[in-house]
């Protein structure tokens, strides 16, 4: 099971999403049964394959004040940060020291001891509205506040809420990582 994790430094900005918001969101919960969803260029899929581990997928994380992801192959953008973070988890106290870029949603910690990539809930209602309604399945709704696009976490068989990076996602971050190395070798 996952910890719960904590940020020393947390702010909240108080966004709050428009009141005319629930039809679209109601739409998309609607039609998740036979689309992929997409935010900006951050793509998910619907799909729960048992066979990958926590560090293939980004979970969501109501217990989190903010998002912590181990996977590099996952993020770009992964930079030193000029003071480091300590997070406390049931398994002790961790440092980083370096952020990294989700493309589509922002900046989140990056530690490459991390066991699982995790978007805080507070984290991601700062950019989407959520939704979640047990009727209309076992899945956390989250719609870009700025673009409309929805994403969904789905529970797997563990108990987590997660969303597996599509094979387009993983190509524009592959691609974003491989443009970073040239410029750095020129």
């Amino acid at each position: 099971r996952l910890a719960a994790i904590h940020h020393q430094n947390t702010t909240h900005d108080g966004d709050s999403a428009a009141a005319g918001d629930d039809d679209s969101i109601v739409s998309a919960i609607s039609n998740a049964s036979t689309n992929p969803f997409q935010m900006s260029n951050f793509h998910f899929s619907l799909m729960n394959k048992t066979e990958t581990t926590l560090q293939d997928r980004f979970i969501l994380d109501t217990g989190s004040t903010l998002s912590l992801i181990g996977n590099k192959e996952l993020v770009t953008n992964i930079h030193d940060t000029t003071s480091p973070t300590q997070i406390a988890t049931n398994g002790g106290v961790m440092t980083t020291t370096q952020q990294a870029t989700i493309p589509g949603f922002g900046t989140v910690q990056f530690h490459d001891n991390a066991i699982a990539n995790i978007i805080g809930f507070a984290d991601l209602t700062k950019t989407h509205r959520i939704k979640y309604d047990s009727a209309m399945g076992d899945v956390f709704y989250a719609k870009n506040k700025e673009t409309g696009t929805v994403i969904c976490f789905k529970r797997n068989s563990d108990g987590l809420y997660e969303c597996e990076p599509s094979a387009a996602y993983m190509r524009q971050v592959k691609q974003a990582n491989f443009s970073a190395l040239t410029l750095n070798i020129v």
